[in-house]
């Protein structure tokens, strides 16, 4: 059974708004984003999902598979943000905002926030949800 539990993890911080110009958040921050217009189709994601964009949104979505710290990359996602938070911060403030941390590995996952990580997502200020899958 334990070969066939995938165990993997994904980050995903949007930022969104139909007068946001996800352009240059993409061209001022150090980042790998996606960038998504407001009535355009997309295709996107691992299973190549076909939907129409209601809104222009950035995306950084990162992701890691396999038995590693969910703790220790979720911290890496955390300090990158704050690194670009000097330019981020008026996006964060005028626009729709959050962050998920999406986890798959049954019941084989563990997480406990630990106080640097609460001090980042407090410094950072945005919606913050974890889902398990």
């Amino acid at each position: 059974m334990e070969g066939s539990m995938r165990i993997h993890k994904f980050f995903r911080f949007n930022i969104e708004g139909d007068e946001l110009d996800p352009n240059a958040i993409k061209d001022a921050v150090n980042l790998p984003c996606d960038v998504f217009i407001k009535g355009e189709t997309v295709v996107w994601g691992i299973l190549q999902e076909k939907f129409f964009q209601k809104t222009n949104r950035w995306l950084y979505s990162t992701d890691l598979p396999g038995r590693s710290s969910v703790s220790a990359f979720l911290t890496r996602q955390l300090e990158s943000i704050s690194k670009n938070l000097p330019v981020l911060k008026d996006y964060i403030e005028k626009y729709d905002s959050h962050m998920e941390l999406v986890l798959y590995a049954g019941n084989e996952t563990e997480i406990t926030l630990n106080l640097k990580q609460i001090q980042l997502l407090e410094k950072i200020g945005v919606e913050f949800s974890i889902s398990f899958c």
